[in-house]
Formats: structure tokens, sequence, C-alpha cells
């Protein structure tokens, strides 16, 4: 993973001048992308390994027009929409496609190594009884997408807001300049860098909320002991609970001075935070899986960036806007930046 993302800061080097807007959006969604290659998702189709930024650039136009479509403020068939609606379509077919080649190499015993997380994949979804093992591997691959795109966003807001407050960016780039990473373990070494990453995503989490579903087949649900608020839930078959990420995290309850940007609230890690107050990769049995592979490759992302340029914010453009209309929170002014080589 370090080396793929050491190659995308040795390419933006070679390509970028230090006076031309570096658009962190796509840049960063773009380097995100070799989180796949790591996956082994290279070996599905091209478009995960020849065509950098392909899938980059077609999921930031997909979670621009998809609220905006929901909301009819734009119709189906917008130029914008259409694409986004046949990038979607035919990144399915190419993963559907990819699943049956695995699954016949399985049979076959003719997989490599690389292929082997992708065969682990087909295998435990087979194992789900009375589910589409097809549509379940497809939509895996779908949320391993989705996952580098949320990476992007953290590292893209960490930077725009960093940027603006000084203190905090030259902790950042001393402690980046003073390690060297040869090995996993030495990411543990990037404590600072980890606390801002944390409080990044408190401060502003990517997704403003969740939800979960209650069926009339939920126990807890049925027996009428679901509460909400102190109250109990009329059963009525189905219940749709919501929750906001972003009001919980600026909740003071929780938070002492919320709105403030202050990495040290993450001295001890979360050990001290109030049990669910905290929930940038959700919680409990349904917390993110890859949480831990996102930490290591937000760390290798802002580490190499750091040691590599010297970042400042593009003239005019001092004020931060966050862009919280929808479901995912972006940086709507600030997230471009200049890049000098170090």
């Amino acid at each position: 993973m370090q080396q793929l993302v050491n190659k995308s800061v040795a390419d933006l080097k070679q390509s970028h001048t230090d006076n031309t807007p570096y658009d962190m959006e796509l840049g960063f969604a773009t380097m995100a992308e070799n989180l796949l290659i790591v996956c082994g998702l290279d070996n599905l189709n091209d478009m995960f390994s020849t065509r950098p930024g392909y899938l980059a650039s077609n999921v930031l136009n997909l979670l621009e027009i998809l609220p905006l479509a929901m909301h009819k403020q734009i119709g189906e068939n917008e130029p914008t929409v259409v694409q986004g609606r046949t990038f979607l379509t035919d990144v399915r077919q190419e993963i559907t496609g990819a699943y049956h080649e695995i699954a016949r190499k399985s049979q076959e015993e003719t997989l490599d190594n690389k292929m082997a997380i992708l065969e682990l994949l087909v295998t435990a979804n087979k194992d789900l009884m009375g589910a589409d093992d097809c549509e379940n591997f497809v939509n895996d691959i779908m949320t391993l997408i989705l996952l580098a795109d949320n990476i992007s966003k953290v590292v893209s807001t960490l930077f725009a807001k960093v940027l603006r407050e000084p203190d905090i960016y030259s902790k950042m780039e001393e402690e980046a300049m003073s390690t060297e990473l040869t090995c996993y373990e030495d990411l543990k070494k990037l404590k600072y860098i980890e606390r801002v990453i944390l409080e990044t995503m408190r401060w502003s989490p990517i997704l403003q909320r969740g939800a979960r579903g209650f069926n009339r087949y939920d126990p807890v649900y049925k027996a009428g002991t679901l509460t909400r608020g102190g109250r109990k839930v009329p059963y009525v078959g189905v219940c749709d609970i919501q929750w906001s990420q972003y009001v919980m995290h600026h909740s003071e309850k929780y938070w002492p001075n919320p709105d403030k940007f202050d990495p040290d609230r993450f001295l001890n890690g979360t050990a001290d935070i109030t049990r669910n107050s905290y929930i940038p990769f959700i919680g409990g049995p349904r917390a993110c899986l890859g949480k831990h592979l996102a930490m290591a490759k937000m760390k290798t992302m802002i580490h190499a960036m750091l040691k590599s340029f010297k970042m400042s914010i593009v003239p005019g453009e001092e004020k931060l806007v966050l862009d919280k209309k929808y479901t995912i929170v972006k940086v709507r002014q600030g997230k471009n930046v200049l890049l000098k080589s170090q």
C-alpha cells in the first residue's frame, strides 16, 4: 500500500507545478483508489489498475447528482444523471463477470495468491444461507469502492481544516518529517496525526446520518421493548430509525466546545469517549469492517503528502465552507491547495 501511495505522490511531483491549484477531492480520491489494488481488485478489470481516476471522477459525479435527482432538483434525463446511472450499471456488470470467473477458477484450483482475498469473499458469500452470493459479492466490492471515496473525503477535509490551523499543521509536519515508515508497526508512531484524523471525523463526519430498520421479524420490536427518547415505539410491522452522526459529534453533552477543532480530545485515543457518542465507523456488530485498513491508508497518504510537499491555501479561498445539505459531508470551498515540493 505504501509503495502505491509513494508512486502516486512521485507522479504528482512530476506532473504538478507549484502555482497550479491542486483539487484535493479528486486528487486524493484517485490516490485512494490504489486501496482497491491492494485488495486484489486489479485482477477484476483494467478500470482498477490502468485507468487511474476513472472510478474517482465517476463516483464523485454519482454522489453529487444522486441527492439532486432524489430531490427532483434535476431531471432523470440530464446528462450527468444518465452518466452516473450508466457508470453504476457498467461497474456492477464488470464485477458480476469477475465473480463468475473467480468462482470458475476456484473450482479448477487455478487461482494465484493475489486472487485469494477475492476468493475469500466469494466463499464467505456462498455460506450465507438463502442469499444471492453473486449479488452480495458485487455489493462487497461496491462497498470497497465507496470506502476509498470516504477515505479521500476525510483526508481532503483534514488538510482543508489544518491549513487554517497553522499550529496543528506544523505539529503534523514535524511528526511526519521525523518518522520513517518501513513496516505496518511504524504507523503507530504517527500518534499526533492519528489524533488529527480522529478529530476530523468528529468535527466533520463524512456521513451526516445513519439508519436502522426494524421489521416484523425483529423480536425486540415485536415484543414492544424498543424505546426511543424514553418512550416505547408502537409496533406497526416496520420501523425505520435514523440518527445523525453530525449532531451527536457536536453535542455539548459529550463534547466541550464542540465546534472547536481540538485533536487533543483524543490524547488517550477513544478510551475516554462516552460509548456510542463517537461513531465515524458506526458501531456495534455492524461497525465498518474496514476501519483499521482505512486508518492505515489515511495515515500513509497524509505522511507521504507532508514529507513531499509544503501545502498552502489558494489566495482568495481563505474561507472554508462545508456542504452539509445531504447525507455526504464534503468541502465545498477550500478543497484546492497549492503544493510546493520539498
